[in-house]
């Protein structure tokens, strides 16, 4: 399954970022070119830092990258329409790239800032998965600052000392806005009003779907419980299978509802329709495993598939001292003790060869005893796991092998522990008995004859053909669960503290801050509104993809995601405003809508390319980032509007209480 998810991330991320490169080249031209290279330069140092700091790729950290290269591709965006703006006052070639990079540079380091102050935060205070979207988010911020700033400004430098810098660029955006609203500044605030309605109406949906689904909305990794991918004989429609999967776990010993979610996995070489990921909030890994080989027996149409074992016997030999780093099988005999006589000494059998000899009495052994080895039998084999369907190779590790074999002995009327099965993998190189790898094919010995090894080995093949094969099994238990919710709690409040902050230093002015911080908890809330709402619209609208979505680690990092970039589009505008305002001491509508109207081409244009990016890797993702792209997706559009349609206005709104409260101030002196 890990091969299968990295294959689609693969093939998606590759075509996401194909897909911006396109654009950006086909939008800017030259001026995309230097940004391609800066983009390519910047993603291959990223990746090399996280090689040289020993950071792993997980699902977070590639979320932390789409950001990071994300807010690279604006940055260089930012410049551009800078130059186009300098480019249209007839400014020359030099200056024009010289200006463009100048005044870009605030808007740039103020978004980077901020967001690199939410993922310090969120180092600090969050779970290994939030760490991992923070460290990775930070070394691309820092590496983008030099490749979209430093490093494009001196390609641009030699490409205009050489003579061949080319400064044309498409403006499809602002000439659409022309064509529908003429040449002046769109009147954004007008619509105000109604975009209130349309977010107040969202999120009122929104919370009352959150209130709804309850603790049922949150997934294993906060709510605890179990979660596991299996595989059927042959195709069953989902709908069936989720039937199925609720009856078997309807509730548990007490009586109470078990919680269940049902996925539909693709996978290479599995039909389809025949592999499911199913998130229950069962605990106990034996209920699961019975639970689900009761639901899925064959009486419904379908059953599990399970392994089957191929074994051979290819060796015996009589051994009396066994290795060094064996168990050594022991017969105590008191020195003071008679010698038994016939009638009191045991008759030979099988048995004895492999089973510790007793005592003569129940005394435990005096600590001056005398060690006798018992003889034994060891027999060696060969033993092939495979599916029952397809006999493709099955894996088991050492641990699973272990454990069958010793209750296959045990089914035989044999006593067999751990340490008497010697094991290995067929081929493997540097493997150790711990570890958790699976293999098809392994070579064993037994403390047994050759028939009695074949007796225990016939026991596993029965005990084998009813396990199911689960591409993957894991089990999150309730308390860390419950350390996760707070973390990541804890990581998202002190992230929006901080930036208040921030901006508010950096603004002069509360209002800048908190109008931010506003626009964020919308994009949030409605983001999380609509997972929410999922899960009455994944069956009429399964067409468009879309699954019961589940608050998870991965779902916090794509809203994560969202936050930084949500909260770069904010500050791109907010900076335009406070460059329009300039010394003025009020702000008013006229400046709110030019600063938006100047800022839009850089909003659309960015948006749009990060979208269809996102959505490559929507469709074909696969199931690892299904979840998280969806939530990108749909965080990304509402950021767009809000930077628009609510962000500014809610800014007006708070200066013009601000300015009332100074002028009443004033009145009142």
């Amino acid at each position: 399954m890990g091969a299968d998810a990295i294959a689609k991330g693969k093939l998606a991320s590759g075509l996401g970022l194909l897909t911006t490169i396109l654009c950006v080249l086909a939008y800017y031209r030259f001026s995309g070119f230097i940004a391609t290279i800066a983009l390519l330069l910047n993603l291959a140092m990223i990746l090399a830092s996280m090689m040289l700091f020993r950071q792993p790729l997980t699902l977070a950290g590639l979320a932390g990258l789409v950001l990071s290269v994300g807010m690279s591709v604006d940055a260089n965006v930012l410049v551009f329409e800078r130059i186009r703006e300098e480019r249209q006052k007839n400014a020359t070639t030099r200056m024009a790239i010289r200006n463009g990079f100048d005044r870009a540079w605030t808007t740039i380091f103020d978004s980077n800032l901020t967001t690199l102050i939410s993922a310090a935060v969120l180092y600090y205070v969050g779970t290994e998965q939030v760490k991992g979207f923070a460290i990775t988010l930070i070394i691309g911020l820092a590496i983008s600052m030099f490749t979209s700033v430093f490093f494009a400004h001196t390609l641009f430098e030699i490409a205009e000392r050489w003579g061949f810098a080319q400064l044309g660029m498409s403006d499809w955006v602002n000439s659409a806005k022309r064509s529908f609203f003429g040449l002046g500044d769109i009147d954004f605030l007008k619509y105000r009003n109604i975009a209130y309605a349309v977010s107040a109406v969202l999120i009122g949906i929104g919370l009352v779907a959150t209130f709804l689904r309850g603790r049922e909305f949150l997934d294993i990794d906060f709510n605890g419980g179990t979660s596991v991918v299996f595989s059927l004989d042959k195709s069953m429609e989902p709908d069936r299978v989720r039937e199925i999967a609720q009856k078997a776990f309807d509730a548990d010993e007490n009586g109470l509802p078990i919680q269940t979610t049902l996925t539909n996995v693709e996978m290479r070489d599995f039909q389809k329709n025949s592999v499911y990921k199913l998130d229950v909030s069962l605990k106990d890994e034996a209920q699961v495993r019975d639970r689900l080989l009761k639901g899925f027996s064959g009486a419904n149409g379908a059953k599990l598939v399970t392994y089957d074992m191929k074994s051979q016997i290819v060796s015996k030999s009589q051994s009396s001292l066994r290795h060094a780093n064996r168990t050594f099988l022991v017969a105590y005999q008191d020195p003071n003790a008679p010698a038994p006589t016939a009638a009191q000494e045991p008759a030979p059998s099988s048995a004895d060869q492999s089973a510790t000899a007793t005592p003569a009495t129940t005394e435990p052994p005096v600590a001056s005893a005398t060690p006798i080895l018992a003889p034994e039998a060891t027999t060696a084999a060969t033993l092939s796991f495979v599916d029952t369907i397809g006999s493709s190779p099955a894996r088991l590790n050492a641990s699973q092998v272990i454990e069958t074999l010793v209750a296959a002995a045990q089914a035989a009327g044999r006593n067999l522990i751990d340490s008497q099965i010697e094991l290995e993998p067929a081929s493997a190189t540097n493997w150790t008995r711990s570890s958790e790898l699976g293999f098809s094919d392994w070579n064993i010995k037994l403390p047994y004859d050759e028939a009695t090894t074949a007796t225990v080995l016939q026991r596993m093949r029965e005990a084998i053909q009813t396990k199911p094969v689960f591409q993957s099994f894991s089990n999150i238990e309730g308390r860390v669960a419950g350390e996760m919710q707070q973390k990541a709690l804890l990581g998202l409040l002190l992230s929006l503290l901080f930036i208040t902050i921030y901006i508010w230093f950096r603004f002069n002015k509360v209002s800048y801050g908190l109008a931010a911080v506003i626009a964020l908890l919308h994009d949030v809330l409605i983001t999380i509104g609509i997972l929410a709402v999922s899960h009455w619209l994944f069956r009429p609208l399964g067409f468009l993809l879309i699954d019961d979505f589940k608050i998870s680690l991965t779902i916090v990092a794509a809203i994560l995601t969202i936050i930084g970039y949500s909260l770069n589009d904010t500050i791109v505008v907010f900076d335009r405003i406070r460059e329009v305002k300039g010394k003025s001491p009020n702000l008013t509508e006229k400046m709110i809508n030019t600063s938006v109207t100047q800022t839009l081409s850089r909003t659309l244009l960015t948006s749009s390319t990060t979208i269809l990016a996102i959505l490559l890797m929507y469709i074909w993702g696969g199931e690892g980032i299904h979840g998280f792209a969806f939530c990108l997706l749909v965080g990304i559009v509402v950021g767009t509007f809000s930077s628009i349609f609510v962000a500014s206005p809610i800014l007006l709104w708070l200066a013009k209480r601000e300015q009332a409260a100074r002028a009443a101030s004033k009145v009142t002196s």
